[in-house]
């Protein structure tokens, strides 16, 4: 009998575990905002991320699944590879949903980077279906931590790579504000808000978040958003487990 794809997806953080070595970089702490900063140089960490969405209490839940390959080239720039992106619905079960790739790059120097961290992320999407167009995402993101308290800011946009990129209804504007206090050493909890416009459909979401030191070299991070309108999802959950190679 061969394995689903589902099990076979279930064995990636296993194999990701087994090839690490000791971190020399910090773990995420939030999974629906992207932290500030890039690099080093040399650096790599693998991520998995698993959500699932229910947009409304009686629907079904769909499931996307992403494994990430992060790669500092140089101590301001990264380049992240997305190998598998995956989606999953009650109707059409498990199947390959598209190709992803991404650059982030550090915006201030150095001695600037303690009143705020500064970064830009552009990301380019190709759907398997070969008759709908590129997609991207551009991003700045700030953020800062102060001893054990940090927060930081998204501001997305999402649209067609084609003539008609940001006109109404193809584009996506989001905001997303994070604040969260690092417990221990091994444990952050705090909270996300995201406010989006979303090809005119306006979608409001708050939600705790919480993430975990296991190793190391190992973290996971978890967190739910709740809809707080009608046009949002009733609820989403992510969690990203992550491995520094």
């Amino acid at each position: 009998m061969r394995p689903s794809p589902c099990r076979l997806l279930a064995f990636v953080p296993l194999l990701l575990l087994a090839l690490a070595r000791p971190a020399e970089a910090g773990k995420r702490h939030t999974v629906w905002a992207y932290p500030p900063g890039a690099g080093p140089k040399g650096s790599v960490e693998g991520e998995v991320w698993m959500t699932g969405a229910k947009e409304t209490p009686d629907s079904g839940t769909e499931m996307s699944y992403k494994v990430e390959i992060e790669n500092g080239l140089t101590d301001d720039v990264s380049l992240d590879l997305y190998v598998a992106v995956l989606s999953q619905t009650p109707e059409q079960g498990l199947k390959f949903d598209g190709f992803q790739a991404s650059l982030r790059a550090n915006l201030l120097p150095d001695d600037l980077r303690h009143l705020v961290d500064l970064t830009g992320y552009f990301e380019i999407k190709r759907d398997v279906e070969w008759s709908n167009p590129w997609e991207f995402e551009a991003i700045l993101i700030a953020g800062q931590a102060y001893g054990p308290f940090s927060w930081s800011v998204n501001l997305v946009a999402e649209s067609e790579l084609s003539s008609s990129a940001f006109a109404k209804g193809t584009t996506e504007w989001k905001g997303i504000v994070t604040a969260g206090y690092e417990v221990t050493r091994r444990v952050w909890a705090g909270a996300e808000f995201i406010a989006a416009n979303d090809k005119g459909v306006y979608e409001y979401s708050l939600g705790p978040t919480v993430s975990f030191g296991l190793t190391p070299k190992t973290w996971i991070a978890i967190g739910p958003q709740f809809g707080l309108n009608s046009g949002a999802d009733h609820l989403k959950v992510r969690a990203i487990f992550g491995v520094f190679f």
